[in-house]
């Protein structure tokens, strides 16, 4: 038997690794004595794993991770004892028995919002803001340069953008990017201020904003969230 659940990455806890987080939620596990199913094999280790993980530095209210256990626990209880011991920033905010596929092949889209500062109004004071993203959604090619591995050396090479991006969207004072997840790749968070650099008039840099990923979804568009 599965749980999923939904948790939150915020704070000083952005900057925690991937691998450190997993050993966070195993010695939670363990210190709460969950009955916890372990892999076979020479190096047995705990079955759990959480869903694309996040880049370094970029906080989050939607992170979803799945558990595999030998026996039941009341979900509320699991709650109540995890967020005891886990460290401010990081919460478990809900949970539920799933028995479907893998986590990871749920995941059809991704969606980041970047929060704009008063940097970045200082820097485009006299730029019409919603038509220059609209030129973005306007363009068949969004050509970008990535490194890429080809046999066992790494190349840079020419891709479209557009393959992976679904759109952005404007709203009160975010932008929020729609992001396809696919057999082929994605996008990183940061190809966005390249994106957009490129492409508009407007000026943008890490320092401009503040960066959060909204949540994973089911779907391409972005409207069937991952934990319903």
């Amino acid at each position: 038997m599965k749980i999923l659940c939904k948790f939150t990455k915020l704070g000083y806890l952005k900057f925690i690794s991937h691998l450190d987080l997993v050993d966070l939620f195993q010695r939670t596990l363990f210190q709460n004595k969950i009955d916890v199913k372990f892999s076979e094999g020479f190096n047995p280790h705990p079955r759990m794993s959480i869903a694309y993980p996040l880049p370094l530095g970029i906080e989050s209210k939607s992170e979803y991770m799945e558990i595999y256990l030998n026996s039941k626990i009341d979900l509320d209880e699991f709650i109540k004892i995890m967020n005891e011991k886990l460290p401010s920033g990081i919460k478990i905010l809900e949970a539920k028995y799933d028995d479907d596929e893998s986590i990871s092949n749920k995941v059809k889209s991704v969606v980041y919002a970047y929060k704009l500062l008063r940097t970045f109004y200082e820097k485009n004071a006299d730029i019409d803001i919603a038509s220059e993203i609209d030129k973005i959604n306007a363009m068949d090619v969004l050509e970008i340069e990535r490194r890429r591995k080809k046999g066992k050396k790494k190349i840079f090479v020419k891709e479209n953008a557009k393959d992976y991006l679904n759109k952005l969207v404007l709203k009160d004072d975010v932008i929020y990017a729609y992001i396809k997840m696919s057999e082929k790749g994605s996008l990183k968070p940061a190809l966005i201020f390249d994106i957009i650099t490129d492409y508009t008039e407007l000026q943008m840099d890490e320092l401009d904003i503040d960066l959060e990923r909204v949540a994973l979804y089911q779907d391409e568009e972005g409207e069937k969230e991952l934990f319903i």
